[in-house]
This record gives C-alpha cells, sequence and structure tokens, in this order.
C-alpha cells in the first residue's frame, strides 16, 4: 500500500515538474500534423490539375458517350398490349344488344393488368366506359350489356383506353403463379342448355336457360365469386350473361341457373369462365364472419 501511495506521489511531481514541456511538445505535435496535412492537399491539387484531371475528364467523356440508351430499355421490358381475340354483338329483343370480346393478357408471367377501362364503338357511337383487370396469361370476356340501338349492329369494334400495369417483381413470378392457381380453382361441370320446353314452360319460346355446377377447390370462402357464361354455335358467340354468386365456401359445390328472357340458338359449345380478383384483399371471408380464412 505504501508503495502504491509512493508512486502516485511520483507520477504528481512529475506532472507539476514537466508541465509547461508537455504543453509545448504538444503544440509541436499539431503544427507538425497541421503542415503535413497542408502538404499533401497542396501536392495532391497540383497533381490533379497537372495529370489527374487529362485522366478524369477522359473518363467522363467516355462515360456520356457510352450513356445507357433508356427507350431501348424500356421498350424492351414494357409489357405487351391486350389481345382481342373476338368480337360480337348479339341481338336481344327491342332492339337491343349485348356486346361481348374475348381478351387476353399475353404477359404470362410478369405483368398483372390491374385496370383495365374499355368501351364499345358502334354505329359512330360508343358505350359508357368499363373497368376490368385481366391477370398474367389470363383469356376472359368483357361485355357491355343492353345497348339500344334502332339501327342494326353487325361488328362493333372494342377499343382499350387505358391501362394500368403492375409488374411481378423476378423473386415474387412464381410466388404469384401459385396465388393464381389457389385461389382461382373452381371445378365446373355438367352445362346444360334448356329451352322453353325442357324448363317446362308452355307458349313462351323467349326462355332459355344454362345449368352447371361448380365446386370452390379453393381453401379460401370467397364473399362473391362471378362467373361469365357464353354459349357458341361454331365460331360465333350466340350469347352472354354474367352471373354473381355469393357466399361461396371452400370446398362448397353448387348448382346455377341463368335464364336469358330471349331466344337462343341450341348451342354446340358453353364456355363458363370464373373471374376472381386476387388483388383485391376484401374478397376472402374475413375472421369476424360466419365463414372466413383457408381451412
Amino acid at each position: 500500500m505504501l508503495k502504491l501511495e509512493n508512486l502516485k506521489l511520483k507520477i504528481a511531481y512529475w506532472i507539476v515538474s514537466y508541465k509547461i514541456f508537455v504543453k509545448k511538445l504538444s503544440l509541436i505535435i499539431l503544427i507538425l500534423i497541421d503542415a503535413s496535412l497542408v502538404s499533401f492537399s497542396a501536392v495532391k491539387l497540383t497533381q490533379f490539375y497537372s495529370s489527374d484531371k487529362v485522366t478524369f475528364d477522359k473518363t467522363m467523356s467516355q462515360i456520356i458517350s457510352n450513356n445507357i440508351d433508356y427507350k431501348t430499355y424500356k421498350r424492351k421490358n414494357k409489357p405487351e398490349n391486350i389481345r382481342t381475340t373476338e368480337v360480337d354483338a348479339i341481338a336481344l329483343n327491342d332492339n337491343k344488344y349485348n356486346f361481348v370480346a374475348k381478351v387476353q393478357n399475353p404477359n404470362k408471367i410478369k405483368w398483372v393488368a390491374k385496370e383495365v377501362e374499355y368501351y364499345f364503338i358502334y354505329n359512330d357511337l360508343k358505350t359508357k366506359p368499363k373497368k376490368t383487370f385481366i391477370l398474367p396469361g389470363e383469356k376472359k370476356y368483357v361485355a357491355n350489356f343492353n345497348i339500344k340501338s334502332e339501327q342494326k349492329i353487325f361488328k362493333p369494334k372494342l377499343v382499350i383506353s387505358n391501362v394500368q400495369w403492375r409488374r411481378i417483381k423476378k423473386a415474387d413470378e412464381k410466388k404469384f403463379a401459385d396465388k393464381i392457381k389457389k385461389y382461382i380453382n373452381f371445378k365446373i361441370k355438367n352445362a346444360k342448355f334448356l329451352n322453353a320446353h325442357l324448363l317446362g314452360i308452355k307458349n313462351d319460346d323467349e326462355i332459355n336457360a344454362i345449368n352447371f355446377e361448380f365446386k370452390n377447390n379453393a381453401p379460401f370462402d370467397y364473399y362473391e365469386v362471378g362467373f361469365y357464361i357464353a354459349t357458341y354455335n361454331g365460331p360465333s358467340i350466340t350469347s352472354i350473361n354474367y352471373f354473381l354468386a355469393n357466399d361461396i365456401l371452400s370446398k362448397e359445390q353448387k348448382k346455377i341457373e341463368i335464364r336469358w328472357h330471349t331466344s337462343i340458338p341450341s348451342p354446340d359449345k358453353i364456355i363458363i369462365i370464373p373471374e376472381i380478383n386476387i388483388l383485391d384483399n376484401d374478397i376472402v371471408m374475413k375472421k369476424d364472419n360466419i365463414i372466413g380464412f383457408p381451412k
């Protein structure tokens, strides 16, 4: 203990004795450091304006001359336009028509058409704009119902006036494709055309119906699911309808009947396409409803 106290006293005595010397030494060291920094900066500045500046200017010139062609890049990476494969006008009673077109998103992986605005042109007129969505690679119908026209309509024209695209990130492409398969998983069977006679309705040839069954194989309960129903004779669409089914439970099977109050020729083909907007977070029933989360 005594030795420790003596050591402390010696250190304190040395600091007091050499206090002025330590201050001068510190000041000299700081001056030398500042001088070194100033000298280094002066040398580098001189070197830059003598030789390095030539190299710098040359490098910048090469960067400018090799500038990226963003227009070409965007052109090569932009989504392909929505395709139209079929367009028809279907005559109804009272000078009314249903317009229908089959469209496709040719971008099978990267791009979702999250909002597609469209209208039909006929006899120098146009229908009111409507909106839909088209998933990657999806084929679906778009339609406009009960269009009044005193003049006969032979072939309307579909105009897609605006498309809002959403790009799927490279890392999410497989995940999004799996999501589509998981959400839109319906088995549709036993589609039948029934005329008035088969429906048991006498003296009314204007009543027709399509019956079909579907099963929701998705692990979700839905508030609503849309179905486009089209009939064909050869390559021509002879009728189009849209049905909205409500409260569809997972694994539930339902039988649907949709009636037309207009004459439809007996079809040789019936196409039924379900429509679910998987970009809408509110399509699946919530937990606080009677039914809800994935099973």
